[in-house]
């Protein structure tokens, strides 16, 4: 669970999931990341971690690996997110797709790509 209050000036938000914090803010200036930005991390570092698992795992000689995400919010009710996935090591084409693919399946994608229900739960007075 991650929790969002608010910190003084502007539009500053503190998250905490009791272990670490973060700041989110929106604007020109803003200090920390914006909610739609919280998006594209959450894809793109559940996508790296996932490429090293799976390399670890499957002894696959990576040396490193960049993922950037960046959201198209361009057409209302499509959301698109674009992503590339850079890999570096003595890494075969074969090995290369096993990778690509793991990032492509990663659990935060899977959860983006599927149909989100809301439920709301009041917390009762402040």
């Amino acid at each position: 669970m991650i929790v969002a209050t608010p910190e003084p000036g502007g539009w500053r938000t503190r998250l905490d999931n009791g272990r670490d914090t973060a700041r989110a803010d929106t604007g020109p200036g803003g200090e920390g990341f914006s909610p739609h930005e919280l998006l594209e991390a959450a894809l793109a570092s559940c996508m790296s971690m996932t490429v090293r698992m799976v390399a670890e795992r499957r002894g696959i000689a990576l040396a490193d690996v960049t993922v950037r995400v960046w959201l198209d919010r361009c057409h209302p009710g499509a959301p698109v997110y674009d992503y590339e996935v850079a890999l570096s090591g003595a890494l075969s084409a074969i090995e290369r797709r096993v990778l690509l693919a793991a990032a492509a399946r990663c659990p935060v994608r899977r959860t983006l790509d599927a149909t989100a229900t809301f439920r709301e739960h009041d917390a009762g007075p402040g």
